[in-house]
């Protein structure tokens, strides 16, 4: 995948703010999805790179900090899915 542009940038953030009204806020571990949402958002919009990542989510659960480095993998065109948001929309 090659990186994004500015405007898919800027539409992953509007999908993922769409889309996280709809997914449950935690599954049935605890894990907290709005939380990880947010950690991509939080990417997506500048407020963190892959480098800070594993310092600024060391207290987070696993699935804050790994939904973090996918929404870093996606920036910078290294990630495997093609959509985060897409993911979300299977988390109901």
């Amino acid at each position: 995948m090659k990186r994004p542009t500015d405007k898919q940038i800027v539409a992953q953030i509007a999908a993922l703010r769409k889309v996280k009204p709809g997914v449950r806020e935690h599954n049935a571990f605890g894990d907290n999805h709005y939380h990880a949402i947010e950690a991509q958002l939080d990417v997506l919009e500048g407020k963190i790179t892959l480098e800070e990542v594993e310092e600024a989510f060391d207290w987070a659960k696993e699935n804050v900090r790994d939904a973090a480095v996918q929404a870093a993998c996606w920036l910078n065109g290294s990630g495997n899915c093609r959509s985060l948001a897409a993911d979300w929309r299977l988390v109901k």
